[in-house]
C-alpha cells in the first residue's frame, strides 16, 4: 500500500557495478532481480527449470520482527534488490565486496532439496515442493482462462 520507495540511482548503479564485477570474477553462480513479486518470487523462479533444486531462506536478518514484515520482506518489490547464489567458498569474498561497495548484503539461506521453504522470525511463510510451485506458475494463465470460460454465459443471438 502507498507509494513505492523512490529509486536511488546511485545505489542502483553501485549494485549493478558490483554484480558485474562479481560475475566477471567468477564469484556468483546466478543472479535474479526482485522487482516482480519480491524475494519469494525471485527464489521460486530460480528453482524452476533447475532439475528440481529447491531453496530455503530465513529473512530474519533482513526485516523487522513483526510477522507482517516477513511477508513484506518476501513479497516487497522495492528497487535495487538482487538475490544471488554463491558457492560457499566465495561467500566471504562476496560479502566483503558488498560491504566495500556500500551495498547491504545478507546471507539468507541456501540452495538444495526439492522444496521452496521461506520464512523468518521462527515462522514459515511458504513451503512448497518445487514441482508443485512450478506447475502452478507455468499453468496460471491457462487455469485462469479456463475458469473464466466456465463463468461466461453465452449471449443468445437475436
Amino acid at each position: 500500500a502507498g507509494r513505492p520507495p523512490a529509486l536511488d540511482l546511485k545505489r542502483e548503479a553501485a549494485l549493478h557495478k558490483l554484480i558485474v564485477k562479481l560475475i566477471r570474477d567468477g564469484c556468483i553462480e546466478s543472479a535474479h532481480d526482485c522487482s516482480e513479486g519480491g524475494l519469494a518470487i525471485a527464489l521460486a523462479e530460480c528453482s524452476f527449470d533447475s532439475g528440481g533444486f529447491g531453496a530455503s531462506a530465513d529473512v530474519t536478518a533482513v526485516g523487522s520482527e513483526a510477522a507482517y514484515s516477513v511477508q513484506a520482506t518476501l513479497l516487497g518489490e522495492s528497487a535495487s534488490r538482487i538475490v544471488v547464489s554463491v558457492a560457499s567458498d566465495h561467500l566471504d569474498t562476496v560479502m566483503t565486496a558488498a560491504e566495500e561497495a556500500g551495498i547491504a548484503a545478507r546471507d539468507v539461506g541456501g540452495v538444495g532439496g526439492d522444496s521452496i521453504r521461506l520464512g523468518g522470525h521462527g515462522t514459515v511463510a511458504i513451503d512448497s515442493l518445487v514441482s508443485v510451485a512450478e506447475r502452478a506458475w507455468a499453468t496460471a494463465i491457462e487455469e485462469k482462462m479456463q475458469a473464466s470460460e466456465g463463468r461466461m454465459q453465452k449471449i443468445p443471438r437475436a
